[in-house]
């Protein structure tokens, strides 16, 4: 695996500059998924109210990963269509790593007073905003 890292860097890289995707963005994006990936297993693995399952990690895990994979697919498309979608997909971006660092404090907040504390997503409540402000602006150039 160790030799595929440069080349998936490399691809990665490329496509994003391509897109005009922020590249310091999308690096400090990845570095907080895996945190917040992190922190979630010592969460479950520490609360004694909560039960670790890998499954259930893996499929979080994997939710975040296709939400940034839309947002990527809809600026390859959108530089396809000789549009220009990179203010909105770094924008994403930046709500995202305000979410994740958001997610981080509050598993933090669970695992020191060993319970499971639930907020109010209002970074969640933004994204899902913007997403909805996207779809109609995709809408509007096929309609």
């Amino acid at each position: 695996m160790d030799k595929y890292i440069n080349e998936i860097k490399l691809f990665l890289s490329g496509i994003a500059l391509t897109y005009r995707i922020d590249l310091e963005i999308a690096y400090a994006l990845i570095v907080l998924l895996f945190m917040d990936f992190l922190m979630g297993i010592f969460k479950y693995s520490m609360v004694d109210s909560l039960t670790f399952s890998m499954n259930e990690a893996k499929k979080g895990f994997l939710k975040k990963g296709l939400v940034i994979l839309v947002v990527f697919t809809s600026a390859i498309a959108a530089k396809g269509l000789d549009l220009d979608f990179s203010l909105y997909v770094n924008s994403f971006m930046k709500l995202f790593i305000v979410n994740e660092f958001f997610s981080i404090v509050n598993n933090y907040r669970s695992i020191k007073s060993n319970k499971d504390i639930k907020t109010d997503d209002f970074i969640g409540i933004a994204i899902e905003s913007a997403g909805n402000k996207m779809k109609t602006i995709i809408d509007k150039f096929f309609n």
